[in-house]
């Protein structure tokens, strides 16, 4: 086997209830879990505030994006210790895990339903809730707001999709890291960039369009918080959950959602296409769909005013 990680897969040093400092949570009293559901594991990272101090607004709950983490929920807000919200770990995940003996075929659109509705009815019981997920947790935003509409009061996808419509490297991984051989170099790769901060860049900005953006003094510091946690990742978990991908698919269900939703797209988007952002707004009447132009995947860095934009959605739910 010339392509055999060493052992652990996991880095040293990565406790889900103790993880890597990262810039973007400091300053901010966070409270971490780690939620057993059926067998698999999710983590979550809560910055509640008290009734009167939210001004009685609902929590948003973030889903981060595949290969990142659940630390980029303060990089939607202007200021995240003003705002309760819950971020929580996507399927095989850090500080998450799948259950021994989870096989590919167990990982769908019902797994991502089921971890997400089971950590959310652990953590805050029947509350209803904002969704807001980036990428693939974008579409796990939609599957769980179609699947359990009672606990969804509003949805935001960002850079999220509804069917695999992917391009670019995303497409081409998706499909060739399902032949054992290349899953092989796959997992090698990723192990690698836990190891190495500039292949993991490099990695990283294969999804952007305006690099000029993410070398920003910000957007580099992001960046870094990404990777602290990315190393604590499991190679073999990701390595599964990137041969799956295809096989998410909303199909038409996506139209049963009525909430409000908010849905936001770079326009030069080489992972999700703007297209499957206009299609999913295209199927939700009363969706407001938002393009940043001459934008790429990452809405923390490449889409201008969006931190503005997005609170200004979440302030006009609370008002209805």
């Amino acid at each position: 086997m010339a392509f055999l990680l060493p052992e652990p897969y996991v880095m040293p040093g990565c406790d889900p209830l103790d993880p890597p400092t990262v810039s973007c949570l400091e300053g901010l009293s966070i409270e971490r879990k780690v939620v057993a559901v059926d067998g698999h594991t999710v983590a979550a990272e809560m910055h509640l505030l008290e009734r009167g101090k939210a001004g009685d607004r609902p929590t948003v709950v973030f889903l981060h994006g595949v290969l990142t983490s659940s630390c980029l929920a303060a990089e939607l807000f202007e200021d995240p210790a003003a705002v309760s919200w819950i971020s929580l770990s996507l399927p095989g995940h850090f500080g998450g895990s799948l259950a021994a003996g989870t096989r590919r075929e167990d990982i769908d659109k019902r797994l991502y339903v089921r971890l997400t509705e089971g950590a959310l009815q652990e953590l805050v019981g029947s509350q209803q809730v904002i969704l807001v997920g980036w990428s693939l947790g974008g579409f796990t935003a939609l599957a769980v707001t179609a699947a359990h509409p009672e606990r969804v009061l509003a949805v935001a996808s960002l850079a999220g999709f509804a069917e695999p419509r992917f391009t670019g490297v995303v497409r081409v991984l998706s499909w060739l890291v399902q032949l054992p051989v290349v899953a092989r170099v796959v997992r090698f790769g990723i192990w690698v960039a836990a190891c190495r901060p500039r292949f993991f860049w490099l990695m990283a900005l294969l999804t952007a369009h305006n690099w000029r953006a993410c070398f920003t003094p910000a957007g580099k510091a992001t960046f870094n918080s990404i990777w602290s946690r990315y190393r604590c990742h499991d190679a073999e978990s990701l390595t599964s959950i990137l041969a799956t991908l295809h096989r998410l698919n909303l199909g038409t269900a996506v139209s049963s959602i009525r909430c409000p939703a908010w849905i936001g797209s770079g326009s030069r988007d080489p992972v999700v296409p703007v297209a499957e952002a206009r299609r999913i707004a295209g199927r939700l009447p009363q969706a407001e769909l938002q393009v940043y132009d001459g934008a790429g995947h990452m809405f923390f860095c490449e889409w201008p005013g969006f931190r503005k934009h997005l609170a200004a959605w979440l302030a006009e739910i609370s008002r209805q």
